[in-house]
């Protein structure tokens, strides 16, 4: 699969979490309901090359969760990585950032396939 097929298989799978109310690639606007999650390619590699041909791939992503507050960023991580898992990625790097009206929470995840 693709990584165009990847990120629409991931927007998939996190747009069926019931309290986010947007999953999208672009960045959130100003009229955009919260919670949300932005998807986007963080990287992509060979992980593994053998007589030319590429066998394994190292693909990460990053989701980035928007809420108004940490604690609905905190609520929704859980529900987040399972569904990041169930897709045989896994979580690399988080990190947080606050700003006067949304409060974000980035998650890096890594697969190899």
């Amino acid at each position: 699969m693709g990584t165009a097929g990847e990120t629409q298989r991931i927007l998939e799978a996190l747009g069926s979490i019931q309290a986010l109310e947007n999953v999208s690639r672009g960045w959130p606007h100003q009229q955009t309901a919260l919670p949300c999650a932005v998807v986007t390619l963080a990287g992509e590699r060979r992980a593994d090359e053998r007589d030319g041909a590429e066998y394994l791939t190292e693909t990460e992503y990053y989701v980035r969760c928007f809420a108004r507050t940490g604690a609905e960023t905190d609520a929704l991580a859980p529900e987040i990585r399972r569904k990041m898992e169930e897709m045989g990625y896994r979580r690399e790097f988080v990190w947080e950032e606050s700003g006067e009206k949304v409060f974000q929470r980035a998650e890096r995840y890594k697969k190899i396939s």
